[in-house]
């Protein structure tokens, strides 16, 4: 499975999110682990507190499908 990295369009909560890396052909930039997609995130200043509020993992068709600090994301780190 491939993940992108999405944020809110503005930086505004109410609005939906968008992938935030393209590649220089134009397609969204993709990861192949949830762990690569964090760290792509931490190795350009993102913060880990950000992940799952300001910043999120997830797949093109769902691009908020994990939230950092839950169960789930840890289940699913842990099987990668």
């Amino acid at each position: 499975m491939n993940y992108v990295i999405s944020q809110f369009i503005e930086g505004i909560s109410l609005n939906p999110l968008e992938s935030v890396l393209e590649e220089e052909d134009g397609d969204t930039k993709v990861f192949p682990s949830i762990k690569a997609a964090k760290d792509f995130i931490l190795e350009n200043n993102g913060r880990e507190e950000d992940i799952g509020y300001a910043v999120f993992i997830g797949t093109k068709e769902k691009p908020d499908m994990v939230t950092y600090g839950s169960d789930s994301y840890q289940q699913q780190v842990d099987k990668q």
